[in-house]
């Protein structure tokens, strides 16, 4: 096999990876749905995210921005490259570190309303 071969190998295994790695990060992790239910979802089916509390708070767009940034800092937290990886973690710890940002974030948000 030349050097050429072995390049187009390596390379053809690292994007295999990480498409395996992308298709991966986008399943739901048990423990994260649950809070985000919690934070995200309002009592509407049919636009589950209308009226939430984080809706309420900060309105449709930024609220899925704040979800991104929770998952981001809960990745983070927990030293996990991808959301699917956080399926490794205790649910109980997961659930706990995920629901304290949310809860942080919401009452920053309260704070700031009561001020002005």
């Amino acid at each position: 096999m030349t050097d050429i071969e072995k390049l187009k190998e390596e390379l053809k295994r690292e994007i295999l990876e990480e498409l395996k790695d992308n298709s991966a990060s986008r399943k739901n992790v048990p423990a994260l749905e649950k809070v985000k239910a919690k934070w995200f979802h309002g009592p509407d089916a049919r636009n589950k995210y209308n009226g939430s509390l984080m809706d309420k708070a900060f309105g449709s767009p930024e609220q899925h921005k704040i979800w991104d940034a929770v998952r981001l800092l809960v990745r983070i937290t927990f030293r996990k490259k991808s959301t699917a990886a956080l399926s490794d973690v205790d649910s109980e710890k997961l659930e706990r570190v995920c629901d304290s940002l949310c809860k942080c974030i919401y009452s920053l948000k309260e704070e700031d309303r009561e001020g002005q």
